[in-house]
């Protein structure tokens, strides 16, 4: 009988599906049901998430020590981190005016990111199984506010930059889900329902499981 294989979902509140009514969560088992009819092989999930957290505090969850062998030993390896970041700086901005906390936001959510896939890899470099790491870039909670695209449309540009490792791909959620808000986001207007989560599953399985 085939291994199962291991798949770590890293992040926020849209790795633990806030916002979908269903009891098993967001993207992440409809992620594994896509994935299970292409690997043609089960797949265990563990979870390294929780709501609220930015870049920088999901950075240091996954590297705790405790959770070094869940990162050498996984096949497969989602994030989703940067809302949060900016979420705080647009709300900051409102109240000072200043745009700076959103270019910091941007900054700080890259950092991140790269810094969190650069771990693993160091991580999983002695690993002689092939594994992959799916990056989610961001969507816009609120259209038709032209500086906020600006920012979000920056930040995401910047996180291709993490393919030019082999086994990672970013997960295109912000055209996908752009212009379709009102069907795609829960009624707090922030997270995905159902259907977005759906939506984030299928972008992601289209990104494919090679080398798999």
């Amino acid at each position: 009988m085939s291994r199962a294989y291991s798949y770590i979902a890293i992040g926020d509140s849209l790795t633990v599906g806030t916002g979908s009514s269903r009891m098993s969560g967001g993207f992440v088992q409809e992620y594994v049901s896509l994935a299970n009819n292409w690997l043609k092989r089960s797949i265990r999930v563990s979870m390294l998430a929780h709501p609220g957290l930015t870049s920088r505090q999901i950075y240091q969850l996954a590297i705790e020590r405790k959770h070094q062998q869940q990162v050498f030993d996984a096949d497969v390896i989602t994030i989703t981190a940067g809302g949060n970041d900016f979420i705080q700086a647009f709300k900051e901005m409102e109240r000072t005016g200043s745009f700076e906390p959103v270019i910091k936001a941007g900054e700080d959510a890259s950092n991140g990111l790269h810094a969190l896939v650069t771990y693993i890899c160091e991580v999983k470099q002695p690993c002689k199984k092939p594994y992959i790491i799916r990056v989610f870039n961001t969507y816009i909670p609120v259209e038709g506010v032209p500086i906020v695209d600006h920012y979000l449309s920056q930040f995401n540009r910047r996180l291709y930059r993490l393919e030019r490792r082999r086994n990672v791909r970013v997960v295109d959620v912000y055209n996908a889900f752009k212009g379709k808000n009102q069907w795609y986001l829960s009624h707090d207007h922030v997270h995905p329902n159902d259907r977005g989560y759906a939506v984030m599953a299928r972008e992601a399985a289209q990104t494919g499981f090679e080398p798999l």
